[in-house]
């Protein structure tokens, strides 16, 4: 049989009293309370401004790019007379509108009529390898180079078109800091020199529909403003995150 609750006892009322006002300290401080009031003061100010730099830095870890690095990247590329965009990145397992069985193509050829969706490529459908990291004066696949991207990469290209001059230059800042980085000639882009990059913010990951951001910035000369400033914006920040001491020249 179920047992019944247990009556709960009536507790007395407790006894009325008399209502104080807020009492008021009249008697002035001593120095030495008012000190360490101060110190409290402080105390508490220091672990606020800490809390606020250990959310800033969890932020910029776990994201994508940095806010003030892409306006700095934006405004660098239209000083130097180019243009830049950001694309949301195309799918990285659809194919012509079709769910790949596997997570890399398993050839360099891309079916007849395919395009991505920027020219050169930010983002999307590509092979099990990458470039090899360096400077080439030869094209390079650019189905493969989308790997890189996606490894934070920032894949650098020029058009038959550009002057040697330009090239040149391009040639000498890439040696200043050439991790996770690749040069190479490119036909199709006449005169223009393309910056490209992928990035994704790993705050997104239970997001499905999410592939990140693909970046691309062209110009029609070299200018080391804007080519410091967008790979400071985007390397290193690929949906497959390494570091960027990781992706030296040579190697994959």
């Amino acid at each position: 049989m179920a047992r019944g609750l247990a009556k709960k006892a009536r507790t007395p009322a407790p006894p009325k009293r008399k209502v104080q006002a807020p009492q008021v300290r009249n008697a002035p401080r001593t120095p030495r309370e008012e000190a360490r009031s101060r110190m409290i003061l402080y105390a508490l100010a220091v672990s606020g401004i800490v809390m606020v730099v250990i959310v800033g830095a969890i932020f910029l870890l776990a994201g994508g790019s940095n806010s003030t690095a892409a306006t700095n990247a934006d405004e660098a590329v239209r000083n130097a007379g180019g243009t830049i965009r950001t694309i949301n990145a195309a799918p990285n397992f659809m194919l012509n509108g079709k769910k790949l069985p596997y997570r890399h193509l398993p050839t360099d050829a891309l079916p007849p009529g395919f395009k991505y969706n920027t020219s050169p490529p930010t983002s999307g459908v590509h092979t099990n390898s990458t470039v090899i990291y360096g400077i080439y004066d030869q094209s390079v696949p650019a189905i493969s180079t989308v790997h890189n991207l996606e490894h934070g990469a920032v894949v650098i290209r020029y058009g038959p078109q550009v002057p040697q001059s330009e090239v040149a230059k391009i040639s000498e800042w890439y040696l200043e800091s050439p991790n996770g980085l690749v040069v190479a000639p490119m036909a199709g882009l006449g005169d223009k020199i393309a910056l490209t990059a992928w990035t994704y913010d790993q705050n997104r990951q239970n997001d499905r529909n999410y592939e990140g951001e693909g970046h691309l910035a062209e110009l029609t000369k070299f200018d080391a403003d804007a080519f410091n400033a967008f790979v400071d914006a985007y390397r290193g920040k690929g949906p497959e995150r390494f570091k960027v001491t990781d992706l030296q020249p040579g190697g994959p």
